[in-house]
Parts: structure tokens; sequence; C-alpha cells
């Protein structure tokens, strides 16, 4: 008889007196008939992963979605049974080969324990544990469960922090989100400021050690010019993370995008500010002859202030930007106080050196 054999007949027999003891308890406990037992687990731990696996099942396996008797609801309500069965199955493997692992290791700490013994148990136990490993991935599969794991994406709802680096050359934008957090649609970022390096490096790390920001998530997006700092500073960050113990507190992400320079357009016209303008025609015999030019939405001074700190510091990714300020002949006054708005803002938050500003003058009834 092979080795292999061996090892199976060995389970076979292993599985069968761990369930006759199982029997045996149960029998010894009182809990009654097969059927009472079949109706009812008293096990809480076996019981509590089939409650969570039925809860993780995809809603095409809901039986109350469907028509009592029709196609589809036998069909969900037999893939409830069926997940009852193999998650119990796993679980009975999984705890009997916890208990071999156990017994290994008394064995392995007896004292006197001849070498060659001692290797075929070490062998053994290392079987046992793979053995385990494979079974717990399948329950997992079961199941429907991503496990937690060192530095691995944590639920929005359990984040108490997340800072947000923008690496651009040898300088960093710095922004911490704020609550609600999401993923799903544009978060609320806060600026904090343009840090150097050292700055920026140093604040990360204190921002991650922090009590009250854990569980934390750092994102890390750059510019082509800052793709070597922000491999620097993802690396930095994890050998922190790793070294205070913190993997299951804390996630690091680098983006694999690297963003570059914007452009956006604001329109002094006919008196008024905007961000897009429109045309309508004069239109006679089938014939334009003639086009009136409007902004769309205009803005006053209060209106375009906010814009414009939205677009440099409103989050990551939106640095460098160039202005570029279109405006017709009579109002050029307002094209240089857009211009003026924008280099007042830039300089307040300490980003100027991101920010180019243009004018050029157009013909309202030239413009496509």
């Amino acid at each position: 008889m092979s080795t292999e054999q061996k090892s199976n007949g060995l389970l076979v027999c292993c599985v069968f007196l761990f369930l006759a003891g199982l029997v045996t308890t149960s029998t010894v406990k009182g809990q009654g008939s097969v059927l009472s037992r079949l109706q009812t687990i008293d096990d809480p731990e076996l019981g509590e992963l089939i409650r969570v696996a039925l809860e993780n099942l995809p809603e095409a396996m809901d039986p109350t979605n469907y028509t009592p008797d029709s196609e589809e609801y036998d069909a969900a309500k037999m893939a409830r049974l069926k997940t009852v069965r193999r998650v119990t199955e796993a679980y009975v493997h999984i705890k009997l080969l916890d208990s071999q692992i156990e017994q290994s290791d008394a064995k392995l700490g007896s004292p006197n324990l001849p070498e060659a013994l001692a290797r075929e148990l070490v062998l053994a136990k290392a079987d046992l544990e793979s053995k385990r490993a494979t079974k717990l991935a399948e329950l997992r599969e079961i199941m429907h469960i991503i496990p937690r794991h060192a530095l691995g994406r944590k639920p929005v709802k359990d984040l108490n922090g997340w800072l947000r680096l923008d690496v651009i050359g040898d300088s960093v934008l710095v922004f911490t989100g704020a609550k609600p957090f999401a993923y799903e649609r544009p978060m609320r970022d806060l600026f904090v400021k343009l840090m150097s390096r050292k700055e920026a490096m140093k604040y990360a790390v204190d921002y991650v050690l922090k009590h009250d920001h854990r569980p934390v998530r750092v994102d890390i997006q750059r510019d082509v010019a800052g793709v070597e700092f922000s491999e620097e500073l993802e690396k930095e960050l994890i050998r922190t993370v790793r070294s205070a113990k913190l993997e299951m507190e804390a996630e690091v992400h680098l983006s694999e995008y690297v963003h570059g320079s914007r452009e956006r357009h604001v329109y002094a016209l006919l008196g008024e500010w905007g961000l897009a303008y429109r045309k309508t025609g004069l239109v006679e015999d089938g014939e334009p002859k003639g086009t009136i030019t409007k902004v769309r939405t205009p803005m006053d001074a209060e209106e375009l202030g906010k814009y414009v700190r939205g677009e440099l510091v409103g989050g990551p990714g939106r640095l460098p930007v160039k202005f570029f300020i279109k405006h017709d002949e009579h109002s050029k006054d307002l094209a240089s106080q857009a211009a003026g708005t924008i280099k007042d803002i830039a300089k307040k938050f300490g980003v100027d050196k991101f920010v180019q500003v243009a004018h050029e003058q157009v013909d309202p009834e030239e413009m496509n």
C-alpha cells in the first residue's frame, strides 16, 4: 500500500473517530433524537459560521426573492442547503486537523524523542498545516469571506483617518479626507499644506502612528517628476507600519496612474465671468445671419474665488494647472481681475509655483 493510500486511510479513520466522538458526546449530553440534532446546532462556532455563510450568499440564492414552488425558488433553496452542508463538512475537517496538529506538537515536546521520529513528526505537522490552510481557503470561498490581512483594504466605515498625498517633483501636496469617507463618490478633502520631502515624510509617519487615526488609509498620487519619491514614500510608510506592528490597522496605496498638468478656461464676455459660453444663431432662409455669445452660469467674485480654490487645493491630482482667460474687448478689466484672483489664491495656499495664468482677447462673433 502506498504512503498516500495509508494517509488517506488514516484520515478516513480519524474523521470516523472524530464524528463518533461527537455522537458519543451528544448522546451523553442528552441532545435527543437524530431528528432534533438535525434541526438544531448546539455548537456555537458552527452555528455562527452557517449564519454568516447564509448572510453572505448572493441575492440570487435567497428564496424570498422568488415565487414559492417556482424553479428559481427551488434552486435557491437547494443552494442554501448545499451551503450548510459544505460549511459543516469543512468545519469538521478543520477541527480534526486542529486536533491532529495539537497532538503533533505534544509529541514533539516529549523528552528523549528520537531524532528520526522528530523529523517525521515535523514533516507530518507541516503536511497537516498545509491541508488546514487549504481547507480554510475553501471555507472562505464557500462563505464569500475576504479575510483581514496585513496592509489590506478595510471597509470605509471602519476608517478613522485617511491621508491623501500628491507628490509633484520634490514637493508634496498633503490632504486629509473629511468624514464621511467614501470610495464610490467624490470625497471632501481638507488641504493641509504644500510640504517638502522631509516635512511630508515626517507628517505622514506621524499621521499613521497617531492612535486616533487608526484604522488608517494612505493614498499616494504623483506626477511624472514625482514617481521616484512617491515610491520611496510608500516604502518608508510600509516600513513604519511594520515596525510598529500596525499591519492590521493601516493600509498604504500607491496609485499606478501618473498624472500630468491640467488646463482650465475662464471666460470674461459681455461683462460677465463664466466657465463656458453658448452661441445663439439668427437664421433667415436657412442661413445664419449673425451670432451672439453669452456665458453659461455667470459667476460673481465670490463664486469665482470658490471655483479657483477648488481647482487648486480641492484634492489631489489638480496641480500643476494653467488657466486660460479668454475675454472680449469690453471685458479686459474683468479678465485682469480674474487673473489677480487666481494668483492671489495660489499664493495664499503656497502653490503659486504650480499655477500659470494666460490672457487672450477674442472676438465673440468668431468663437467656435
